[in-house]
C-alpha cells in the first residue's frame, strides 16, 4: 500500500454526508483504535466518544469502511458502553458505510460513548511468500493508515497495535511509538489533528495458519426412521505462506512432534450435537488413513 491508498475520493463521500447524517454536526472528541494482530482474522476494535455539535438531536452514527478493504471485511458489530449491541445497516448512499442506531437519542452538546468491532480476512500478507518446510515461523505484514478513516472530524486518536511477539518484529512505522513488552503493543499517539494519510505498517512473525473456508455445503437427510445423516463438504485453504520446495513426510512428522512451523494447518476442531454417532471422514481422493478423530471435552478435534 502507498501513501495515496486513501485517495481523493473521501471527498466526494463527505459531501454525501450531508444527507446521510440528516442535519446533526456530530465529532469524535477521542477514538482508540485497537488492532489485534495475533489471530489468523483482523481484528480492529473502535472504543468513540461522539458529541452532538447541533444544531439538532440525532439517533445516527455512520461508520465507515475504506474501499481498499471492504472486499477482505467479514463482518461489522457495534455496542453500547454496557455491551448493550446496537443495530447496524449497510448505508446504500455511501460506498463503505453502516448506519448504526444509537440507543437513545443524542442532544445537542452531549456526549456518548459506543465501540465498534471489525473482523477481517486476508488482511495479513505472507513475507516472505515461501518458506521451506522447516522450523522458521511465517512472517507477515500488515498496512494501513495510521490516521482513523472517519466520516467525521476526530480531536483526538490514538492507535495501539497487539503482536505476539514484541521481541518478533521484523519492522514497524516508528512515528514516535510506544512498545510495551509487558503488553505486547505498539502504541501511537495521542494523534492530533485532521485526517491524513499517513502509512502504517508492521512486519512480524505470526506462528498461526491464516485458514479460511471459500466454500461450504452441508447435506441433510431425514429418514423415516427417525435417523438424521448430515454430511459436511468444506473447501480449505491455508492463506499463509506457500511451501518452498516439495513436501516431505519425514520432515513434516519431525516438525509434528516438537511443536514446530506454527502456521503448518494441523487439526480441524468442530462442534457436533452431544448424541452425534457414525462419524466419518474423507478427502478429495478417498478415506483419510493416516488421521485420527477423537472427543474433546468441548470440542471434536480432527488430526490432518
Amino acid at each position: 500500500m502507498t501513501a495515496t491508498i486513501l485517495n481523493a475520493t473521501i471527498f466526494m463521500i463527505l459531501l454525501s454526508l450531508a444527507t446521510a447524517t440528516h442535519d446533526a454536526k456530530l465529532e469524535i472528541t477521542h477514538l482508540t483504535r485497537e488492532i489485534n494482530l495475533k489471530a489468523k482474522y483482523l481484528r480492529i476494535n473502535y472504543d468513540i466518544e461522539l458529541q452532538n455539535n447541533g444544531p439538532v438531536a440525532t439517533k445516527m452514527y455512520l461508520h465507515l469502511v475504506h474501499r481498499n478493504f471492504s472486499q477482505n471485511l467479514m463482518d461489522v458489530l457495534a455496542f453500547t458502553k454496557t455491551k448493550t449491541e446496537l443495530p447496524l445497516i449497510q448505508e446504500k448512499k455511501v460506498e463503505g458505510g453502516f448506519r448504526i442506531e444509537l440507543p437513545h437519542s443524542l442532544p445537542v452538546g452531549e456526549k456518548m460513548q459506543i465501540k465498534i468491532i471489525e473482523l477481517y480476512k486476508n488482511r495479513l500478507v505472507p513475507k516472505p511468500e515461501r518458506l521451506a518446510l522447516s522450523a522458521d515461523e511465517q512472517k507477515v505484514e500488515f498496512v494501513d493508515n495510521l490516521f482513523v478513516y472517519a466520516a467525521y472530524p476526530i480531536r483526538s486518536q490514538e492507535t495501539v497495535i497487539s503482536v505476539p511477539n514484541i521481541h518478533r518484529i521484523e519492522y514497524y512505522t516508528d512515528k514516535e511509538a510506544v512498545k510495551t513488552d509487558k503488553t505486547k503493543t505498539i502504541k501511537y499517539g495521542p494523534l492530533l489533528g485532521a485526517y491524513k494519510e499517513e502509512e502504517l505498517r508492521v512486519h512480524y512473525e505470526l506462528a498461526v495458519p491464516l485458514v479460511s473456508f471459500p466454500y461450504v455445503e452441508r447435506q441433510i437427510e431425514l429418514s423415516h426412521l427417525g435417523s438424521i445423516s448430515i454430511s459436511e463438504h468444506y473447501e480449505l485453504t491455508n492463506d499463509g505462506v506457500k511451501l518452498d520446495g516439495e513436501f516431505s513426510r519425514v520432515r513434516y512428522t519431525s516438525l509434528t512432534s516438537s511443536s514446530q512451523a506454527g502456521h503448518i494447518f494441523r487439526k480441524l476442531h468442530t462442534q457436533l450435537p452431544r448424541r452425534s454417532f457414525g462419524l466419518y471422514y474423507t478427502d478429495v481422493i478417498g478415506n483419510v488413513s493416516t488421521s485420527v478423530a477423537f472427543r474433546e471435552v468441548i470440542f471434536l478435534s480432527y488430526g490432518v
